[in-house]
């Protein structure tokens, strides 16, 4: 008896103690999160990780503050998904922002069990933001990054931190619900008071993202959710993927007019004819300059004495005084624009800012959701002969009339009207290459070419900024990859490149040892890169989102062929006449006795097809690539 009752009593003190351990599990991890860290995910095993729960919660308060709160639990399913996603980093704003890590923890599970590993406070550290070197006073920006402890493959990583922000601007996010792993279930709220009437938009919903509001006293919060959202494909030629991926755009502006508005008053005091500004016009203008002339002398100035400092927003930093900007002999694009105004003003020439946006494409698009930080960029507009033309700072080697914007949205800086303007260059400063080449083949088939290409719009100006300070030594290497690109078996007859740069024009001369391949009698060359505008990897089968291109430029070349007396044309290519909503592309063939001249031009245009668009496109683009239309075939009399 007295045995039964010590079996009795040690089975009980096992069980005590295992209810204790269990307990023990529980105070560690509610019910919430077990039955979180045991969401099945097998229908993602070959994606290297999963991210479980993103919540992502921000509070706006009455003075423009605001705070968000987010939790991301993510499961590692493979090496690479510890190597990608072990490690979590937080950019931030060190002036006005501040970072609360609430929990970061490894989660590992055994037999149904769950343990945590607490990250621990050294493998939390802060840096200066990698993005912010040499930016002087502009650096200021730092990251956070959470180093998670003992992270293996089938480990669970749960982080929850606030990041509160104290600059009171008026808030504007753009959040899309889909990232490059699967996503088991996305939460994304927004909490604010009844005072605001902020502009809110889901973009290619579709139903799949469900929305909640709620009411608590003076606070409104809308709440948007979705579940089991496959990663997106790494596609190319791919439009950011709030084309195309449902995204919630939120603004808490009342209009375009309202934005232009701050940033007018922030600059409109800075614009100051003072003694340094006078000293640059009599250094640099002559009296008998024209306007045009006075205009590029005087944005090159800015080019190559005022170093930019590139910032995250136009709206980060106050401007400063052009006295200052010309001293330190740096600034942000804001302070450089700024300047540029003052010193056209010095010689009575109106300028206005004009902030540059995105493509036409996605402007006409977002227009209504009032996302102004996509406005966040400065070209400045003078009128000149009742014509608009825009400048850009960044470079000495832009001339008049050439820009790298095309088809993009701008918003016109004036305090008077609110006015979109398309920000393009004029048809002659467009980006633009023609080849003139003579091609001569001799009786062995070798081909002596001389080649000469003209360059205008945005292809001149990269003439110019990579070959006006290039170094002999660095210009015969260049020369001698380039021919390499040609073909290895290629001998130079010109030394070196001979370049202008006003026109933009480079020539040079080789010999083509083996340019006609011979088969049996029959003898042939191509020229694929004449009329074939695109390389598509994806077969039409395999797209699963649209298909970009924001190319607006032109290519034309112009080849003489001429052949050896012992050789007759067996077949050309025919004609070409495409002209559809891609491009145009034009060849025409004109036969002689024995020579022949090509006559191939390619005119891109910008577009955005849906998937289902991209087969006829890729089956265009194919037939151009086939031989038939780029093979010239010869034979020996």
């Amino acid at each position: 008896m007295k045995n039964i009752k010590k079996i009795t009593l040690l089975l009980l003190i096992i069980l005590i103690n295992c209810s204790l351990f269990s307990l023990e599990i529980r105070n560690y991890i509610s019910t919430k999160d077990m039955t979180l860290y045991s969401t099945n995910t097998d229908r993602y095993l070959n994606s290297e990780a999963v991210i479980l729960l993103e919540n992502t919660e921000i509070k706006i308060n009455i003075d423009n503050s605001y705070e968000v709160k987010k939790r991301i639990v993510i499961k590692i399913n493979s090496y690479k998904g510890k190597k990608d996603y072990s490690e979590y980093k937080i950019l931030y704003d060190k002036r006005f922002e501040t970072i609360e890590i609430i929990d970061a923890n490894t989660v590992k599970s055994k037999d149904g069990l769950y343990t945590i590993l607490k990250t621990d406070e050294n493998n939390i550290r802060d840096i200066d933001s990698p993005y912010d070197s040499n930016k002087m006073e502009y650096a200021v920006n730092k990251m956070k990054i959470i180093a998670f402890s003992g992270v293996e493959e089938g480990d669970i990583l749960d982080l929850e931190y606030i990041v509160r922000n104290n600059k009171k601007d008026k808030f504007v996010d753009k959040n899309s619900f889909g990232e490059k792993i699967p996503i088991i279930s996305k939460l994304y709220s927004l909490t604010f008071n009844n005072f605001y009437e902020p502009s809110i938009n889901i973009h290619n919903n579709n139903n799949f993202i469900k929305q909640k509001e709620f009411k608590s006293g003076n606070n409104r919060t809308i709440q948007f959710t979705a579940e089991n959202i496959d990663k997106i494909q790494d596609e190319s030629s791919l439009p950011e993927i709030s084309f195309f991926i449902p995204t919630v755009f939120v603004s808490f502006y009342d209009s375009y007019s309202e934005y232009k508005d701050l940033i007018w008053n922030m600059y409109k005091d800075k614009i100051k004819i003072t003694d340094s500004i006078l000293k640059i016009v009599k250094n640099e203008i002559l009296e008998t300059d024209s306007d045009k002339e006075k205009i590029i002398k005087l944005k090159k100035y800015i080019a190559k004495n005022i170093e930019q400092k590139k910032i995250n927003h136009i709206m980060d930093f106050a401007v400063k005084d052009v006295d200052t900007t010309i001293k330190t002999g740096y600034g942000s694009i804001f302070d450089r624009a700024v300047l540029y105004l003052s010193l056209l003003k010095a010689v009575n020439i109106d300028g206005n800012l004009v902030l540059i946006g995105q493509d036409n494409i996605y402007f006409n698009e977002y227009m209504d959701y009032l996302y102004v930080d996509d406005f966040n960029y400065f070209l400045v507009n003078v009128n000149l002969d009742n014509k608009d033309y825009f400048f850009e700072l960044e470079s000495e080697f832009y001339e008049f009339g050439e820009i790298n914007c095309i088809n993009e949205m701008g918003l016109l800086i004036d305090p008077n009207r609110l006015k979109f303007v398309d920000v393009s260059p004029y048809e002659e400063y467009r980006s633009k290459t023609e080849y003139n080449e003579k091609i001569e083949i001799n009786l062995d088939g070798d081909a002596t070419v001389n080649r000469k290409i003209s360059y205008t719009g945005i292809n001149a100006k990269s003439i110019r900024e990579k070959y006006y300070y290039m170094t002999p030594i660095k210009r015969s290497q260049d020369y001698e990859m380039l021919l390499n690109s040609i073909s290895y078996d290629i001998t130079p007859i010109s030394e070196i490149m001979e370049i202008s740069y006003n026109p933009a024009i480079v020539s040079y001369s080789y010999k083509h040892n083996g340019f006609l391949l011979r088969e049996d009698n029959f003898l042939h060359f191509t020229l694929y890169n004449n009329i074939a505008p695109y390389r598509l990897i994806e077969e039409a089968a395999n797209r699963n989102y649209p298909y970009i291109s924001f190319e607006d430029s032109e290519i034309n070349r112009v080849s003489e062929i001429i052949l050896p007396f012992n050789i007759e044309i067996i077949t050309i290519p025919e004609n070409i006449n495409i002209n559809n909503k891609y491009f145009i592309i034009k060849r025409e063939v004109l036969k002689k006795e024995n020579s022949f001249i090509i006559k191939d031009s390619i005119k891109y245009k910008p577009f955005v097809i849906t998937n289902k668009e991209y087969g006829n496109f890729f089956n265009i683009v194919n037939s151009l690539w086939h031989y038939k239309n780029n093979t010239f075939v010869f034979k020996t009399k």
